[in-house]
């Protein structure tokens, strides 16, 4: 009877490896995408993407943020309906705005993707680190 158990533990656990380890390949296939699509549309290579959504709590404190940086080009993504998306391209004229549509899955999460070659970091307090970034010497 132990032996079964174990052994039964033992599918269990490799099948939760086999399950996380197709999870993680998906969204770094998605994000490879995201990349391709940033290159495209940039020449600007910062390898920093800022995902940014309408629909997230954090939406009016990081488009303050990005209102007081003007001298660094961002590249943004964002979930946003048109007419809003459009005022903010015309008010960010030294950023590189993307709507999400091009991108579906980064839609409705605010965050920060930082590339580097082909490896990435996923940064979930955005506010918090464009302040740094960006505005730490102001």
């Amino acid at each position: 009877m132990i032996l079964w158990f174990s052994g039964l533990n033992l599918l269990l656990f490799v099948l939760l490896g086999v399950l996380l380890w197709n999870q993680k390949k998906k969204e770094n296939y998605h994000l490879q995408g995201v990349l391709d699509i940033v290159k495209q549309q940039s020449s600007q290579n910062s390898g920093v993407v800022i995902c940014l959504s309408y629909h997230s709590a954090m939406h009016k404190v990081l488009c303050e943020l990005i209102d007081r940086i003007a001298k660094n080009n961002l590249i943004i993504v964002y979930d946003a309906p048109k007419w809003l998306f459009l005022n903010k391209q015309k008010k960010w004229t030294s950023h590189l705005l993307i709507p999400s549509t091009s991108i579906p899955h980064l839609a409705n999460e605010s965050r920060v993707i930082k590339f580097c070659g082909t490896k990435y970091n996923i940064i979930n307090e955005a506010t918090e680190y464009i302040a740094h970034q960006y505005l730490q010497n102001h």
